[in-house]
């Protein structure tokens, strides 16, 4: 893993900016200009690791494989297989998938799907997007009947998290991430809940490789794409690929859209000037036009886009670039929860019962147990883990400031 960078007003590097322009290019269909010029083999290798970071290995090879200096060469080679090996590996899950999914609604199970095949399928080569698991959503008073239907179509249940996340593991090896909620009901997202479980009656059918899903309608699915990456920025971060899926999904249900209707969502929910750097990054670095959600030049002029950016290049497709940002998120999720300085760092050290649980099974047994797991904790970090802890809150306090400087947060 790399250190944290932390930079926020830095210039954009050789190997990143010819990553957003093949990432540019895949989005659009076209064809990636060269921006690296007379590269070194160092050159190449840095954008080989960035790519790595934010699961684009195939997305930049198809967009640098022509390239005078790159083609023919032996690290060119190794790249290309990874890439096809990739590109098979998520065309068979995707199929996998879409196959089981019509069985289960065959079996009345209506359950939502959302981002991952949602996003993949609106690209020309949707085998070069990786997703790790698929999300289905499903907030039903017979929750357990879909988690039978699950499991009778080959998915095991591994973990259930606390946050009414049940994480399924196929017998083909794919994964399934079945969600009761969509957002922590102690966050600073949990007011949305109520509108995503209403909006559920309205999802509607579409297709992916001529097999249908059901899916949230488009005002609503863009919604939920931009809180879904407000929920990760609050966290560890999220990578430049989910603004290439929020901007790709806006273009292509341009017409669908109800911007009005968005706009006041997005202004309730407390999200608009991160939604709206989100899609000045999409407008200025990926091709997009944002006034496809209503933007106009106006409001354009007043982001700020730069910190936002450089912080999704930093912290890769999850945020997990460093083991500073990932031991950070406590801090920052209790800052966006709306909390004071001090709680987030407390909470930190003594988590709730409920968070210990996903690491600390036992204290499921007893309210007794929790200070035993408490203890197991604060002695992990005296013996190995002070300095990353340490570490992980001065990255979060300088996360939180962008979290303050786009407006996510109780209000």
């Amino acid at each position: 893993m790399r250190e944290y960078n932390g930079e926020q007003n830095r210039e954009l590097s050789k190997a990143e900016r010819q990553l957003l322009e093949c990432l540019r290019a895949y989005s659009h269909g076209d064809d990636a200009q060269n921006l690296m010029g007379d590269a070194a083999s160092e050159d190449w290798l840095q954008l080989h690791a960035l790519s790595f970071h934010h699961k684009l290995v195939a997305v930049v090879y198809d967009g640098i494989k022509a390239f005078k200096g790159f083609c023919g060469t032996a690290f060119a080679s190794k790249w290309c297989a990874d890439a096809r090996k990739q590109a098979i590996l998520q065309s068979y899950a995707t199929d996998s998938f879409l196959q089981k999914m019509q069985r289960i609604y065959a079996q009345g199970i209506e359950a939502v799907v959302l981002k991952g095949i949602v996003c993949r399928s609106l690209y020309k080569n949707p085998e070069y997007r990786p997703s790790c698991d698929e999300d289905v959503y499903y907030p039903k008073y017979d929750f357990e009947r879909a988690i039978s239907a699950f499991r009778a179509n080959g998915y095991t249940l591994e973990i259930e998290d606390n946050e009414g996340v049940y994480n399924l593991k196929g017998e083909d090896n794919t994964s399934v991430e079945l969600h009761k909620h969509l957002f922590s009901r102690t966050g600073a997202f949990a007011s949305l809940n109520d509108y995503f479980e209403r909006e559920f009656d309205n999802a509607v059918y579409t297709e992916a490789d001529g097999l249908r899903l059901r899916v949230f309608e488009p005002t609503t699915g863009l919604f939920y794409l931009i809180v879904h990456a407000a929920k990760h920025f609050v966290s560890c971060g999220f990578g430049v690929r989910t603004i290439a899926d929020i901007a790709r999904y806006a273009d292509a249900h341009s017409h669908e859209i109800d911007r009005s209707k968005l706009a006041k969502l997005t202004e309730d929910g407390g999200l608009f000037p991160f939604a709206l750097n989100l899609f000045a990054i999409a407008q200025i670095y990926l091709g997009f036009d944002a006034a496809c959600v209503g933007l106009t030049c106006a409001q354009l002029d007043e982001a700020d886009p730069m910190p936002m950016l450089l912080d999704c290049l930093d912290g890769g497709l999850y945020g997990k670039s460093s083991l500073e940002r990932i031991r950070s998120h406590r801090y920052t999720k209790g800052v966006a929860a709306g909390k004071g300085a001090r709680r987030p760092v407390w909470e930190w050290m003594f988590p709730s019962r409920e968070f210990l649980a996903i690491h600390h099974p036992y204290v499921k047994k007893s309210r007794l147990l929790v200070p035993v797991a408490w203890a197991e904790r604060l002695l992990k970090y005296l013996l190995s883990g002070r300095r990353d802890a340490q570490a992980g809150v001065t990255v979060g306090m300088e996360r939180a400031k962008l979290i303050r400087k786009y407006g996510i947060g109780a209000r």
